[in-house]
């Protein structure tokens, strides 16, 4: 909660990026009678440097490919997988926890040398 005193707007600081918070005002006069809340609205902090991190763990003889790592929240990405490092295939996608994790498994990772990058879709 926060008091602007005789003022019509204000700087809420500190918030985190990537989440979304929501906000509602009253208005007071000089004797404290406070008037009800406002409409809500939301903001999403946006997020910069989005790019994403990634950690690779293989299982042979699985034929498993686990990618794990970090990225904002809410973020998709296409999932692509080479084995030249010229022509790339999406093989998948996968969406960023709200904790800020990720992780894919391709399970058909039949070829030895195989590369794998993400390519962000969304927002």
């Amino acid at each position: 909660m926060f008091d602007l005193g005789n003022s019509t707007n204000g700087t809420v600081t500190g918030l985190t990026p990537g989440k979304t918070y929501y906000f509602a005002v009253t208005a007071y006069n000089v004797v404290g009678l406070e008037s009800p809340f406002s409409g809500e609205i939301s903001y999403t902090v946006p997020v910069t440097n989005a790019t994403a991190k990634l950690r690779l763990t293989m299982k042979p003889s699985s034929k498993q490919a686990i990618l794990s790592g970090t990225a904002p929240a809410g973020y998709v990405y296409d999932v692509l997988s080479t084995t030249n490092l010229t022509s790339w295939s999406r093989i998948g996608s996968v969406t960023s926890a709200i904790s800020g994790t990720l992780t894919y498994t391709n399970s058909n990772a039949t070829n030895p040398s195989r590369f794998y990058r993400l390519k962000q879709t969304s927002p």
